[in-house]
């Protein structure tokens, strides 16, 4: 499920700033039972972004959709949408 880039809040706010087009889709991650949410972005040259810590670079997972939504408007408030995937036909 990784993308091809990992992308900091400070990349996100800057692609944002700069009118980059973009779909933002949140993903179900499945660890031990409980069911995480990655954020991944869909850019206009076919290429995927997933959203990391800065710590680590791990990417960044949310336990709550209502959280997703918060980053969401926090760090591109001009988004209007984001997608919510349930399941996909091949999960890692």
């Amino acid at each position: 499920l990784m993308g091809d880039l990992s992308l900091q809040e400070s990349d996100l706010r800057l692609l944002s700033q700069a009118g980059t087009n973009f779909k933002i889709i949140a993903k179900p991650i499945y660890q031990n039972g409980d069911i995480w949410w990655q954020l991944q972005l869909a850019l206009q040259d076919g290429k995927t972004a997933v959203i990391a810590k800065a710590r680590d670079k791990s990417p960044k997972l949310w336990r709550q959709l209502s959280g997703v939504y918060q980053f969401i408007q926090d760090n591109t408030p001009e988004q209007k949408s984001f997608t919510v995937v349930m399941k996909e036909d091949s999960l890692e």
